[in-house]
């Protein structure tokens, strides 16, 4: 499944301002690779936080005329896993159009969760789900759709990104339609 939105308005976030460079993945060749601080429990603000990962890609020599923003589905697969078939799928509207990568919360470069209970590989999805839930304690209500749809909002409220164009893939048609 796919979704593509065009999304206007932004909420207020929690988001810290400060957007943190960071080290880019090898294959993430002109890509500006950086995170922001945003809090693990929403209703704590002033509790732990996490960086949400963003990969960042404008058009080479101009500025971009839009942004299109991709994520990625699952649920568990970072969006900067994707990076070459989103690349290669925007590449017509790339020469005019940004691009924002967003590893939403628990995935990738964003706080990615380490659950044993799938490392093994038996048992059903199911299962290992409930096996992970148990793992993860009260923390594993901070990793719901909600969240990782208001990680998006601060990351491009942070970037100054105003109107989107909004790709979601697998999970991420999901998320993109919380969002």
């Amino acid at each position: 499944m796919v979704a593509l939105a065009v999304i206007a308005a932004l909420s207020g976030g929690q988001a810290d301002a400060a957007v943190r460079p960071a080290r880019c993945d090898a294959g993430a060749i002109g890509a500006r690779c950086a995170t922001i601080a945003v809090p693990l429990d929403r209703t704590r603000p002033g509790g732990p936080r996490i960086r949400v990962f963003f990969e960042q890609y404008r058009p080479p020599g101009r500025r971009p005329v839009g942004t299109i923003v991709a994520i990625e589905g699952g649920p568990g697969y970072p969006t900067s896993g994707s990076r070459d078939s989103y690349l290669g799928l925007f590449r017509p509207l790339l020469r005019t159009r940004q691009l924002i990568l967003v590893d939403l919360r628990g995935t990738g470069r964003s706080g990615a969760l380490d659950c044993p209970a799938f490392h093994d590989g038996v048992g059903g999805y199911i299962a290992g789900a409930g096996r992970c839930s148990l793992e993860l304690g009260a923390r594993r209500d901070s990793y719901g759709t909600g969240e990782a749809a208001e990680d998006v909002e601060d990351v491009l409220r942070a970037l100054g990104a105003g109107r989107i164009d909004l790709y979601g893939d697998s999970y991420g048609t999901y998320a993109a339609q919380t969002f």
